[in-house]
């Protein structure tokens, strides 16, 4: 697996959390390649999606999507599934990616879990692969059945199950602008994130 990723001298980019106490949602990446110079070679990121270096271009759809979600940068943990920097854009190699994916789940887990010990706090992913990978089990929905499943009751209880390798509720909250929870068509989805969050806010406030 080593001659499918790029050791930058043991470089990798360090998570994101402004504060370890109020971490109301994680929100994943699938891996930090980029590939943003010229298009052949990934960008050196210091912390995951580049946040705090001054380029925007990697995190700012997803921060969109937070604000209509009532959340901001004071209220998340953000982190890579996959921490190495791969040679080839995940689409274009998802068998190795689920290799890698695989090794870094136990870490993530723990990681997680030394924030939150209780298994409530949600896991905003933000790519599909990352949650079909976590989720198996819904891989017969594609992503916009799920954004647009409105009252469907079945769909919406199963994103909160955590019978998944992290054990807490994984959720899609894709960083594609196809899916930006601004558009009138996602209203029950994103009202259904924000009941969500509410939910789990109300019951660590009683705890």
């Amino acid at each position: 697996m080593s001659n499918h990723s790029i050791n930058y001298k043991g470089i990798l980019p360090q998570a994101f959390c402004f504060n370890y106490h109020n971490v109301r949602a994680f929100v994943l990446g699938a891996d930090p390649s980029n590939f943003s110079i010229e298009g052949k070679t990934t960008k050196v990121l210091t912390t995951v999606f580049g946040i705090g270096e001054g380029d925007a271009r990697y995190f700012s759809g997803i921060l969109t999507n937070l604000k209509e979600v009532g959340l901001s940068f004071e209220d998340i943990y953000v982190q890579n599934l996959v921490r190495n920097y791969l040679i080839f854009e995940t689409s274009k190699n998802h068998a190795v990616w689920l290799q890698f994916a695989e090794r870094w789940t136990p870490a993530l887990k723990d990681e997680f879990d030394s924030i939150d010990k209780l298994n409530k706090t949600p896991v905003l992913v933000t790519a599909e692969v990352i949650f079909r990978f976590l989720n198996p089990g819904m891989s017969k929905y594609s992503a916009r059945e799920i954004y647009v499943s409105g009252s469907r009751e079945n769909i919406f209880s199963l994103l909160q199950k955590t019978d998944n390798p992290l054990q807490r509720p994984v959720i899609p909250f894709y960083r594609n602008l196809n899916y930006k929870l601004s558009k009138e068509e996602f209203k029950s989805y994103k009202e259904f994130i924000i009941s969500i969050l509410h939910e789990i806010k109300q019951k660590q406030y009683y705890e």
